[in-house]
């Protein structure tokens, strides 16, 4: 049969230029293989991909921690201050940078502040802030609850996250004013008194005094010095 000679002849010829084919397609591709890893990279990163796959830009976790829960001071004629220390950390960080601005507030009003009042995360590295409160003078067992809150935004400007995190500060003291710290205010005498009565100055009542003392024993001296003259003159037995 011519048929098998003819397919022996072929075979050796066509199994090296299979293996030579395949080698060909593998040189080609192999020094495409690092482009296309970066390109993927830079395109996960222009759509903002900052988490696991499947997530968007809001993947990233804010969160915002006060060391304290609470902060209990005496009551003090003088103004204070407390200082809390706090954390701040970003999960889900990946090819983008993210900004975190911080704030903080008292449900009473109180002056508060933070320092730093932003952050940048560019991976998630744990960092840290100082808030401070002024307790106002002669605040007297009174509590407010400090908050700090934060706002991540993914740059340029993809809104990210939000968090925060609260602590109370205490203000004790007695009654009356008592176990206070610092100078007690000074009530000006001779005026009314914050219960509404008149307090005299102690001056005043001994100078009023001395001046009716004086009154009276001039009185006295007068008295008795004019009192002949008023009684009526007797008359002799012998006289007409």
């Amino acid at each position: 049969m011519p048929v098998l000679p003819a397919i022996a002849r072929i075979a050796p010829l066509a199994l090296p230029q299979s293996i030579c084919g395949r080698c060909l397609i593998r040189e080609r591709v192999k020094p495409a293989v690092p482009l296309v890893i970066a390109l993927s990279l830079l395109a996960a990163s222009s759509a903002g991909a900052i988490g696991p796959p499947g997530d968007g830009p809001e993947a990233v976790v804010l969160h915002v921690s006060i060391d304290k829960d609470s902060v209990t001071l005496n009551h003090s004629y003088d103004e204070q201050k407390v200082w809390l220390n706090g954390s701040v950390l970003v999960d889900y960080v990946y090819l983008v940078t993210v900004n975190v601005a911080l704030s903080v507030s008292t449900d009473l009003g109180w002056a508060a502040s933070v320092v730093p009042e932003g952050m940048v995360f560019v991976s998630s590295v744990t960092q840290f802030f100082n808030a401070t409160v002024k307790v106002p003078a002669g605040t007297v067992n009174r509590s407010a609850i400090l908050t700090v809150r934060g706002n991540a935004t993914v740059a340029p400007g993809i809104p990210g996250d939000t968090a925060s995190d609260t602590a109370t500060v205490t203000v004790g003291g007695g009654t009356g004013g008592s176990n206070g710290n610092g100078t007690p205010p000074v009530v000006p005498r001779g005026r009314p008194a914050p219960t509404g009565v008149f307090v005299p100055p102690v001056p005043l009542i001994m100078a009023a005094a001395v001046a009716a003392a004086i009154a009276f024993t001039a009185y006295m001296l007068w008295f008795r010095k004019a009192e002949p003259a008023q009684r009526p003159v007797k008359r002799s037995k012998g006289g007409k």
